[in-house]
């Protein structure tokens, strides 16, 4: 990414974001996560583009006697619950399929968001053992990342 763009697009410059993505998952923070995107976007008039990663397609019927192994299709339910969800907010929506980290950054690049809004919604014990989502995305996204928290006491229970 341009630095001179990244710099321009940072909150508190009087410069605006033109393109603010929001990756959500399938779980209890989406419309959270999304509100949150929603209002950063409507605030600096922005473009928003829902990011929803699915794993890729595994095999949904073992080849038996003769048959053909079919691939399944997981990303057909998730492309359906993203389209609904993205026009409920009257955003553009972006499936990524893979693993679902890496696959957001490379997204990132290509599709050229000027802010990544995410949720961290481990608690610090899946945090240190699985890593986090949003941590990955700080470290390695090409742009600004803004993190939704959850609330102090949802943290507590993870």
């Amino acid at each position: 990414m341009n630095p001179e763009r990244r710099r321009a697009g940072r909150a508190g410059t009087g410069a605006r974001w033109a393109h603010v993505a929001c990756c959500v998952a399938r779980d209890g923070r989406a419309d959270e996560i999304l509100e949150a995107a929603r209002q950063v976007a409507d605030d600096v008039g922005a473009r928003l583009t829902v990011v929803h990663g699915a794993p890729r397609p595994v095999l949904e019927e073992p080849a038996g006697r003769g048959g053909v192994a079919r691939p399944g299709d997981p990303s057909r339910v998730a492309s359906e619950w993203l389209a609904e969800i993205a026009g409920a907010y009257g955003a553009d929506a972006a499936l990524i399929v893979g693993t679902v980290p890496a696959a957001v950054c490379a997204w990132a690049v290509r599709a050229g968001p000027d802010v990544l809004v995410v949720g961290a919604t481990r608690g610090p014990v899946t945090r240190a053992l699985a890593g986090g989502f949003a941590s990955h995305l700080a470290y390695h996204a090409s742009c600004d990342v803004l993190v939704v928290r959850a609330p102090a006491a949802e943290e507590d229970q993870r």
